[in-house]
Protein backbone atom coordinates (compact mmCIF):
# COMPACT_ATOMS: atom_id res chain seq x y z
CA UNK A 1 0.00 0.00 0.00
CA UNK A 2 1.34 3.44 -0.98
CA UNK A 3 0.32 4.84 2.41
CA UNK A 4 2.49 2.40 4.35
CA UNK A 5 4.88 5.15 5.34
CA UNK A 6 2.14 6.76 7.44
CA UNK A 7 1.26 4.08 9.98
CA UNK A 8 0.54 5.83 13.28
CA UNK A 9 -1.84 6.39 16.19
CA UNK A 10 -4.81 8.76 15.89
CA UNK A 11 -6.49 10.38 18.90
CA UNK A 12 -9.26 12.95 18.44
CA UNK A 13 -10.45 14.85 21.50
CA UNK A 14 -13.26 17.43 21.41
CA UNK A 15 -14.07 19.48 24.51
CA UNK A 16 -12.45 16.86 26.72
CA UNK A 17 -14.25 13.94 25.05
CA UNK A 18 -12.09 11.35 23.30
CA UNK A 19 -13.93 10.43 20.10
CA UNK A 20 -11.44 7.74 19.12
CA UNK A 21 -11.75 5.87 22.43
CA UNK A 22 -13.08 2.40 21.71
CA UNK A 23 -13.52 -1.04 23.15
CA UNK A 24 -12.42 -4.27 21.53
CA UNK A 25 -13.90 -7.11 23.52
CA UNK A 26 -12.85 -6.38 27.08
CA UNK A 27 -9.98 -4.03 26.17
CA UNK A 28 -10.33 -0.24 26.19
CA UNK A 29 -8.10 1.78 23.86
CA UNK A 30 -7.74 5.56 23.46
CA UNK A 31 -6.22 5.67 19.97
CA UNK A 32 -6.74 4.12 16.56
CA UNK A 33 -3.66 2.66 14.91
CA UNK A 34 -3.80 2.72 11.12
CA UNK A 35 -2.42 4.39 8.00
CA UNK A 36 -2.76 8.17 8.48
CA UNK A 37 -1.70 9.16 4.96
CA UNK A 38 -5.28 8.89 3.61
CA UNK A 39 -6.47 11.24 6.38
CA UNK A 40 -3.77 13.80 5.48
CA UNK A 41 -4.66 13.53 1.79
CA UNK A 42 -8.39 13.87 2.56
CA UNK A 43 -7.79 16.98 4.65
CA UNK A 44 -5.61 18.60 1.98
CA UNK A 45 -8.02 17.67 -0.83
CA UNK A 46 -11.11 18.96 0.97
CA UNK A 47 -9.61 21.80 3.01
CA UNK A 48 -11.53 24.57 1.26
CA UNK A 49 -14.88 22.78 1.50
CA UNK A 50 -14.35 21.49 5.03
CA UNK A 51 -13.71 24.95 6.46
CA UNK A 52 -15.91 27.10 4.21
CA UNK A 53 -18.95 25.11 3.03
CA UNK A 54 -21.82 25.57 5.45
CA UNK A 55 -24.99 24.83 3.53
CA UNK A 56 -26.18 21.35 2.67
CA UNK A 57 -26.77 20.68 -1.05
CA UNK A 58 -30.24 19.41 -0.14
CA UNK A 59 -33.08 21.24 1.60
CA UNK A 60 -32.58 20.44 5.29
CA UNK A 61 -35.55 21.49 7.39
CA UNK A 62 -34.39 20.09 10.72
CA UNK A 63 -32.04 21.66 13.23
CA UNK A 64 -30.00 18.46 13.40
CA UNK A 65 -26.23 18.46 13.26
CA UNK A 66 -24.46 17.32 10.10
CA UNK A 67 -23.82 13.79 11.40
CA UNK A 68 -27.55 13.18 11.78
CA UNK A 69 -28.74 15.20 8.78
CA UNK A 70 -26.30 13.58 6.35
CA UNK A 71 -27.05 10.08 7.59
CA UNK A 72 -30.79 10.70 7.11
CA UNK A 73 -30.31 12.26 3.66
CA UNK A 74 -28.44 9.19 2.48
CA UNK A 75 -31.55 7.09 3.11
CA UNK A 76 -33.53 9.28 0.69
CA UNK A 77 -33.12 8.17 -2.92
CA UNK A 78 -33.61 11.70 -4.25
CA UNK A 79 -30.96 13.13 -1.92
CA UNK A 80 -28.56 10.20 -1.93
CA UNK A 81 -26.08 11.45 -4.53
CA UNK A 82 -25.82 14.97 -3.05
CA UNK A 83 -25.54 13.56 0.48
CA UNK A 84 -22.78 11.15 -0.51
CA UNK A 85 -20.80 13.90 -2.20
CA UNK A 86 -21.19 16.11 0.87
CA UNK A 87 -20.12 13.21 3.10
CA UNK A 88 -16.90 12.76 1.12
CA UNK A 89 -16.06 16.42 1.68
CA UNK A 90 -16.90 16.62 5.39
CA UNK A 91 -16.85 13.15 6.96
CA UNK A 92 -13.55 12.06 8.47
CA UNK A 93 -14.49 8.40 8.07
CA UNK A 94 -14.34 8.99 4.31
CA UNK A 95 -10.54 8.98 4.81
CA UNK A 96 -10.46 5.65 6.65
CA UNK A 97 -9.10 3.64 3.66
CA UNK A 98 -10.14 0.41 5.36
CA UNK A 99 -9.46 1.61 8.89
CA UNK A 100 -11.98 1.87 11.70
CA UNK A 101 -12.44 5.64 11.93
CA UNK A 102 -15.24 7.28 13.92
CA UNK A 103 -18.12 8.94 12.07
CA UNK A 104 -17.14 12.60 12.66
CA UNK A 105 -18.19 15.58 10.54
CA UNK A 106 -16.55 18.99 10.25
CA UNK A 107 -18.80 21.78 8.96
CA UNK A 108 -18.51 25.56 8.79
CA UNK A 109 -21.27 27.19 10.85
CA UNK A 110 -21.30 30.96 10.43
CA UNK A 111 -17.77 31.82 11.61
CA UNK A 112 -17.46 28.77 13.83
CA UNK A 113 -17.03 25.07 13.18
CA UNK A 114 -19.67 22.50 14.02
CA UNK A 115 -18.26 19.11 14.95
CA UNK A 116 -20.76 16.28 15.18
CA UNK A 117 -20.43 12.55 15.53
CA UNK A 118 -22.71 9.53 15.60
CA UNK A 119 -20.75 7.25 17.93
CA UNK A 120 -21.70 4.35 15.64
CA UNK A 121 -19.33 1.51 14.94
CA UNK A 122 -17.81 1.54 11.44
CA UNK A 123 -19.17 -0.74 8.75
CA UNK A 124 -17.41 -4.10 8.73
CA UNK A 125 -16.03 -3.59 12.23
CA UNK A 126 -15.03 -6.86 13.91
CA UNK A 127 -17.32 -8.35 16.54
CA UNK A 128 -16.93 -6.63 19.88
CA UNK A 129 -15.61 -3.34 18.42
CA UNK A 130 -17.50 -0.27 19.66
CA UNK A 131 -16.71 3.42 20.09
CA UNK A 132 -17.37 4.50 23.66
CA UNK A 133 -18.45 8.09 22.95
CA UNK A 134 -22.15 8.84 22.74
CA UNK A 135 -23.47 10.82 19.73
CA UNK A 136 -23.02 14.57 20.08
CA UNK A 137 -22.07 17.91 18.61
CA UNK A 138 -19.94 20.90 19.57
CA UNK A 139 -19.51 24.43 18.22
CA UNK A 140 -15.98 25.76 18.46
CA UNK A 141 -14.13 28.79 17.17
CA UNK A 142 -12.90 28.22 13.62
CA UNK A 143 -9.31 29.03 14.56
CA UNK A 144 -9.37 26.49 17.38
CA UNK A 145 -9.98 23.74 14.81
CA UNK A 146 -8.38 24.94 11.59
CA UNK A 147 -5.08 26.18 13.03
CA UNK A 148 -4.08 22.94 14.81
CA UNK A 149 -4.99 20.90 11.72
CA UNK A 150 -3.01 23.24 9.48
CA UNK A 151 -0.01 23.00 11.78
CA UNK A 152 -0.35 19.22 11.66
CA UNK A 153 -0.26 19.25 7.85
CA UNK A 154 2.77 21.55 7.86
CA UNK A 155 4.55 19.27 10.33
CA UNK A 156 3.84 16.24 8.16
CA UNK A 157 5.13 18.05 5.07
CA UNK A 158 8.31 19.22 6.80
CA UNK A 159 9.12 15.94 8.53
CA UNK A 160 9.17 13.16 5.96
CA UNK A 161 9.64 9.71 7.46
CA UNK A 162 12.03 7.13 6.10
CA UNK A 163 10.59 6.52 2.64
CA UNK A 164 11.64 3.00 1.84
CA UNK A 165 10.08 2.56 -1.60
CA UNK A 166 9.39 4.58 -4.73
CA UNK A 167 5.65 4.24 -4.05
CA UNK A 168 6.08 5.71 -0.57
CA UNK A 169 8.16 8.56 -2.02
CA UNK A 170 5.55 9.34 -4.69
CA UNK A 171 2.66 9.27 -2.23
CA UNK A 172 4.43 11.57 0.21
CA UNK A 173 5.54 14.02 -2.51
CA UNK A 174 1.97 14.21 -3.83
CA UNK A 175 0.73 15.04 -0.32
CA UNK A 176 3.46 17.64 0.25
CA UNK A 177 2.61 19.35 -3.04
CA UNK A 178 -1.07 19.61 -2.08
CA UNK A 179 -0.16 21.19 1.24
CA UNK A 180 2.29 23.62 -0.37
CA UNK A 181 -0.37 24.82 -2.83
CA UNK A 182 -3.05 25.59 -0.23
CA UNK A 183 -1.65 28.98 0.96
CA UNK A 184 -1.89 30.33 -2.60
CA UNK A 185 -5.62 29.61 -2.78
CA UNK A 186 -7.46 32.60 -4.26
CA UNK A 187 -10.05 34.20 -1.95
CA UNK A 188 -12.70 33.50 -4.60
CA UNK A 189 -12.29 29.78 -3.91
CA UNK A 190 -13.40 30.30 -0.32
CA UNK A 191 -16.56 31.96 -1.62
CA UNK A 192 -17.33 29.38 -4.29
CA UNK A 193 -17.23 26.58 -1.72
CA UNK A 194 -20.54 27.71 -0.27
CA UNK A 195 -22.34 29.47 -3.12
CA UNK A 196 -23.44 28.41 -6.62
CA UNK A 197 -21.17 29.94 -9.25
CA UNK A 198 -24.16 31.37 -11.14
CA UNK A 199 -25.27 33.41 -8.14
CA UNK A 200 -21.69 34.40 -7.28
CA UNK A 201 -21.14 35.86 -10.76
CA UNK A 202 -24.38 37.86 -10.49
CA UNK A 203 -23.28 39.25 -7.12
CA UNK A 204 -19.89 40.26 -8.49
CA UNK A 205 -21.60 42.08 -11.35
CA UNK A 206 -24.11 43.81 -9.06
CA UNK A 207 -21.61 45.00 -6.45
CA UNK A 208 -19.14 45.89 -9.19
CA UNK A 209 -21.66 48.38 -10.59
CA UNK A 210 -21.38 50.30 -7.29
CA UNK A 211 -17.63 49.84 -6.97
CA UNK A 212 -18.04 47.83 -3.77
CA UNK A 213 -16.57 44.45 -4.63
CA UNK A 214 -14.61 44.86 -1.38
CA UNK A 215 -17.77 43.73 0.41
CA UNK A 216 -17.42 40.35 -1.29
CA UNK A 217 -13.98 39.70 0.16
CA UNK A 218 -13.61 37.47 3.24
CA UNK A 219 -11.25 38.23 6.10
CA UNK A 220 -8.33 35.86 5.67
CA UNK A 221 -6.18 34.45 8.45
CA UNK A 222 -2.68 35.89 8.59
CA UNK A 223 -0.75 32.63 8.57
CA UNK A 224 -3.09 29.84 7.51
CA UNK A 225 -5.25 29.24 4.40
CA UNK A 226 -8.77 29.89 5.65
CA UNK A 227 -11.23 32.76 5.91
CA UNK A 228 -11.66 33.84 9.52
CA UNK A 229 -14.99 35.44 8.69
CA UNK A 230 -17.22 35.38 5.66
CA UNK A 231 -17.66 38.47 3.57
CA UNK A 232 -20.85 40.43 4.32
CA UNK A 233 -22.19 39.48 0.90
CA UNK A 234 -21.51 35.79 1.44
CA UNK A 235 -23.10 35.95 4.88
CA UNK A 236 -26.20 37.61 3.43
CA UNK A 237 -26.64 35.65 0.22
CA UNK A 238 -25.00 32.35 1.16
CA UNK A 239 -27.33 29.46 0.49
CA UNK A 240 -29.95 31.78 -1.00
CA UNK A 241 -32.19 30.53 -3.77
CA UNK A 242 -30.32 31.06 -7.06
CA UNK A 243 -33.61 32.13 -8.64
CA UNK A 244 -33.68 35.41 -6.70
CA UNK A 245 -34.22 38.22 -9.17
CA UNK A 246 -31.59 40.72 -10.22
CA UNK A 247 -33.86 43.46 -8.88
CA UNK A 248 -33.87 41.87 -5.41
CA UNK A 249 -30.10 41.39 -5.53
CA UNK A 250 -29.70 45.09 -6.30
CA UNK A 251 -32.19 46.13 -3.59
CA UNK A 252 -30.38 44.15 -0.92
CA UNK A 253 -27.03 45.30 -2.24
CA UNK A 254 -28.01 48.95 -1.85
CA UNK A 255 -29.14 48.49 1.75
CA UNK A 256 -25.91 46.65 2.55
CA UNK A 257 -23.81 49.42 1.03
CA UNK A 258 -25.79 52.13 2.84
CA UNK A 259 -25.28 50.37 6.16
CA UNK A 260 -21.55 49.86 5.65
CA UNK A 261 -18.85 52.00 7.22
CA UNK A 262 -20.87 53.08 10.21
CA UNK A 263 -20.41 52.65 13.94
CA UNK A 264 -22.27 50.25 16.21
CA UNK A 265 -24.21 52.13 18.95
CA UNK A 266 -22.62 51.71 22.38
CA UNK A 267 -25.52 49.97 24.13
CA UNK A 268 -25.99 47.53 21.26
CA UNK A 269 -22.28 46.73 21.32
CA UNK A 270 -22.50 46.04 25.06
CA UNK A 271 -25.47 43.71 24.66
CA UNK A 272 -24.36 41.86 21.52
CA UNK A 273 -22.99 38.38 22.02
CA UNK A 274 -21.97 35.50 19.82
CA UNK A 275 -24.28 33.00 21.52
CA UNK A 276 -23.40 29.44 20.47
CA UNK A 277 -26.32 27.07 20.16
CA UNK A 278 -26.78 24.86 23.16
CA UNK A 279 -29.55 22.46 24.10
CA UNK A 280 -32.91 23.04 22.45
CA UNK A 281 -33.09 26.15 20.21
CA UNK A 282 -36.48 27.25 21.61
CA UNK A 283 -35.21 27.16 25.18
CA UNK A 284 -32.09 29.12 24.23
CA UNK A 285 -34.25 31.74 22.51
CA UNK A 286 -36.47 32.13 25.57
CA UNK A 287 -33.47 32.51 27.88
CA UNK A 288 -31.75 35.11 25.68
CA UNK A 289 -34.91 37.23 25.43
CA UNK A 290 -35.60 37.06 29.16
CA UNK A 291 -32.03 38.15 29.95
CA UNK A 292 -32.31 41.03 27.48
CA UNK A 293 -35.50 42.32 29.08
CA UNK A 294 -33.81 42.37 32.48
CA UNK A 295 -30.75 44.23 31.17
CA UNK A 296 -32.78 46.86 29.30
CA UNK A 297 -34.91 47.40 32.38
CA UNK A 298 -31.71 48.05 34.34
CA UNK A 299 -30.76 50.64 31.70
CA UNK A 300 -34.06 52.40 32.23
CA UNK A 301 -35.60 51.49 28.87
CA UNK A 302 -39.39 51.50 29.17
CA UNK A 303 -40.25 48.13 27.66
CA UNK A 304 -44.01 47.90 28.05
CA UNK A 305 -46.21 50.69 26.75
CA UNK A 306 -50.04 50.60 26.63
CA UNK A 307 -50.12 46.95 27.61
CA UNK A 308 -47.74 45.62 24.95
CA UNK A 309 -44.01 45.45 24.32
CA UNK A 310 -42.84 48.48 22.32
CA UNK A 311 -40.43 47.43 19.59
CA UNK A 312 -39.99 51.09 18.74
CA UNK A 313 -38.57 51.62 22.22
CA UNK A 314 -36.26 48.64 21.72
CA UNK A 315 -34.95 49.76 18.35
CA UNK A 316 -34.58 53.40 19.42
CA UNK A 317 -32.64 52.40 22.54
CA UNK A 318 -30.33 50.14 20.55
CA UNK A 319 -29.94 52.47 17.56
CA UNK A 320 -31.43 49.98 15.09
CA UNK A 321 -33.02 51.23 11.87
CA UNK A 322 -36.03 49.32 10.55
CA UNK A 323 -36.73 49.52 6.80
CA UNK A 324 -39.72 48.12 4.88
CA UNK A 325 -38.82 46.75 1.44
CA UNK A 326 -41.06 45.09 -1.13
CA UNK A 327 -38.95 42.37 -2.71
CA UNK A 328 -40.07 40.33 -5.68
CA UNK A 329 -39.42 37.12 -3.79
CA UNK A 330 -41.84 36.33 -0.98
CA UNK A 331 -39.56 33.70 0.57
CA UNK A 332 -37.29 36.21 2.28
CA UNK A 333 -38.85 37.09 5.63
CA UNK A 334 -36.37 39.69 6.82
CA UNK A 335 -32.75 40.73 6.79
CA UNK A 336 -30.48 41.69 9.69
CA UNK A 337 -27.30 43.75 9.31
CA UNK A 338 -25.02 44.60 12.22
CA UNK A 339 -21.54 44.37 13.65
CA UNK A 340 -18.24 46.14 13.23
CA UNK A 341 -18.45 48.55 10.32
CA UNK A 342 -22.23 48.35 9.89
CA UNK A 343 -25.12 50.50 11.02
CA UNK A 344 -27.56 48.04 12.66
CA UNK A 345 -30.44 47.61 10.24
CA UNK A 346 -33.49 45.38 9.95
CA UNK A 347 -35.17 44.96 6.56
CA UNK A 348 -38.77 43.73 6.61
CA UNK A 349 -39.88 42.19 3.31
CA UNK A 350 -43.51 43.26 3.03
CA UNK A 351 -44.01 40.74 0.20
CA UNK A 352 -43.58 37.87 2.68
CA UNK A 353 -46.65 36.12 4.00
CA UNK A 354 -45.12 36.57 7.46
CA UNK A 355 -45.41 40.35 7.16
CA UNK A 356 -48.90 40.85 5.77
CA UNK A 357 -50.18 42.76 8.83
CA UNK A 358 -48.80 44.86 11.65
CA UNK A 359 -48.74 42.10 14.26
CA UNK A 360 -46.92 39.57 12.08
CA UNK A 361 -44.52 42.31 11.00
CA UNK A 362 -43.74 42.94 14.70
CA UNK A 363 -42.80 39.29 15.06
CA UNK A 364 -40.37 39.57 12.14
CA UNK A 365 -38.71 42.64 13.67
CA UNK A 366 -38.33 40.81 17.00
CA UNK A 367 -37.00 37.76 15.14
CA UNK A 368 -34.35 39.85 13.37
CA UNK A 369 -33.45 41.51 16.68
CA UNK A 370 -32.28 38.11 17.88
CA UNK A 371 -29.97 37.80 14.89
CA UNK A 372 -28.54 41.27 15.46
CA UNK A 373 -27.97 40.69 19.17
CA UNK A 374 -26.89 37.08 19.30
CA UNK A 375 -25.83 35.81 15.89
CA UNK A 376 -22.94 38.16 15.19
CA UNK A 377 -19.86 36.16 14.46
CA UNK A 378 -16.69 36.14 16.51
CA UNK A 379 -15.45 38.74 14.00
CA UNK A 380 -18.39 40.95 15.05
CA UNK A 381 -20.15 41.06 11.68
CA UNK A 382 -23.63 40.00 10.66
CA UNK A 383 -25.49 39.99 7.37
CA UNK A 384 -28.29 37.46 7.66
CA UNK A 385 -31.32 36.63 5.50
CA UNK A 386 -34.18 34.81 7.20
CA UNK A 387 -35.86 32.39 4.86
CA UNK A 388 -36.16 28.68 4.04
CA UNK A 389 -32.42 28.42 3.31
CA UNK A 390 -31.23 29.73 6.68
CA UNK A 391 -30.07 27.37 9.41
CA UNK A 392 -33.19 25.81 10.99
CA UNK A 393 -31.62 25.86 14.45
CA UNK A 394 -30.75 29.56 14.19
CA UNK A 395 -34.24 30.36 12.91
CA UNK A 396 -35.97 28.31 15.62
CA UNK A 397 -33.99 30.12 18.28
CA UNK A 398 -34.88 33.51 16.77
CA UNK A 399 -38.58 32.56 16.66
CA UNK A 400 -38.52 31.59 20.33
CA UNK A 401 -36.65 34.80 21.17
CA UNK A 402 -39.32 36.85 19.37
CA UNK A 403 -42.14 35.03 21.16
CA UNK A 404 -40.70 35.69 24.61
CA UNK A 405 -39.69 39.25 23.77
CA UNK A 406 -43.21 40.17 22.62
CA UNK A 407 -45.00 38.02 25.21
CA UNK A 408 -42.82 37.82 28.34
CA UNK A 409 -44.21 35.77 31.20
CA UNK A 410 -44.49 38.80 33.47
CA UNK A 411 -46.68 40.61 30.90
CA UNK A 412 -48.86 37.57 30.31
CA UNK A 413 -49.44 37.28 34.06
CA UNK A 414 -50.71 40.85 34.10
CA UNK A 415 -53.22 40.07 31.36
CA UNK A 416 -54.26 36.64 32.59
CA UNK A 417 -55.82 36.42 36.01
CA UNK A 418 -58.22 33.45 35.77
CA UNK A 419 -57.53 29.73 35.48
CA UNK A 420 -56.23 29.63 31.93
CA UNK A 421 -57.39 26.14 30.94
CA UNK A 422 -60.80 27.82 30.59
CA UNK A 423 -59.44 30.26 28.00
CA UNK A 424 -61.90 30.50 25.08
CA UNK A 425 -61.40 31.66 21.53
CA UNK A 426 -62.75 35.17 22.11
CA UNK A 427 -60.46 35.73 25.09
CA UNK A 428 -57.51 34.38 23.08
CA UNK A 429 -58.15 36.76 20.22
CA UNK A 430 -58.67 39.68 22.60
CA UNK A 431 -55.38 38.88 24.36
CA UNK A 432 -53.54 38.69 21.01
CA UNK A 433 -54.92 42.12 20.17
CA UNK A 434 -53.79 43.58 23.49
CA UNK A 435 -50.29 42.19 23.03
CA UNK A 436 -50.21 43.07 19.30
CA UNK A 437 -49.25 39.56 18.26
CA UNK A 438 -50.88 36.96 16.04
CA UNK A 439 -53.11 34.20 17.37
CA UNK A 440 -50.79 31.59 15.90
CA UNK A 441 -47.80 33.06 17.77
CA UNK A 442 -49.67 33.43 21.06
CA UNK A 443 -51.27 29.99 21.25
CA UNK A 444 -48.17 27.73 21.27
CA UNK A 445 -46.38 30.23 23.52
CA UNK A 446 -49.13 29.99 26.14
CA UNK A 447 -48.78 26.22 26.04
CA UNK A 448 -44.98 26.31 26.27
CA UNK A 449 -45.21 28.47 29.38
CA UNK A 450 -47.85 26.27 31.00
CA UNK A 451 -50.75 28.73 30.88
CA UNK A 452 -52.80 26.16 28.93
CA UNK A 453 -52.31 22.45 28.39
CA UNK A 454 -51.81 20.69 25.07
CA UNK A 455 -55.43 19.53 24.87
CA UNK A 456 -56.72 23.09 25.21
CA UNK A 457 -54.10 24.34 22.75
CA UNK A 458 -55.15 21.83 20.10
CA UNK A 459 -58.85 22.58 20.63
CA UNK A 460 -58.31 26.31 20.23
CA UNK A 461 -56.11 25.77 17.18
CA UNK A 462 -58.81 23.66 15.55
CA UNK A 463 -61.39 26.37 16.24
CA UNK A 464 -59.11 29.07 14.80
CA UNK A 465 -58.55 26.94 11.68
CA UNK A 466 -62.30 26.39 11.22
CA UNK A 467 -63.09 30.10 11.62
CA UNK A 468 -60.39 30.99 9.10
CA UNK A 469 -61.87 28.47 6.63
CA UNK A 470 -65.34 30.00 6.94
CA UNK A 471 -64.20 33.62 6.47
Amino acid sequence: MDHGWSMGALTLTVAGRNLTAHRVGNRDQDSLVWFLGPLFHWLANNWIFTFHEEHFPWRERSADAAATACERAMTDEEQLDAAQQWYWRHGISAAAAGGLFPDIFLRRFSDDIELSWTGASPHFAPDGFTFTSEPGRAYLALEDIALPLWRMLLWVKDNPPALETAAFEADFRELANKIERLPSTAPERYQSADMPSMLMSRLRASFGERGRCDLLMPDLHDTAPFAVSKSPVMAMFGGLNVEISDSDVDNLRDVLIQAANDDTPRLLEELSTNAPLYGKPWRAGYDLADDLLDVLEEHGVEIVQDGHVSLTAFCDALGIEVIDKELETDTVRGVALAGEGFRPTIIVNISSVYNRNGNSRRFTVAHELCHILHDQSRARKLAHISGPWASPAIEQRANAFAAWLLMPRRLLLQHLQAAENSLDIERLQHLAGELQVTNTALLPHLCNLGFIDEVRRDALLAELTERARLT
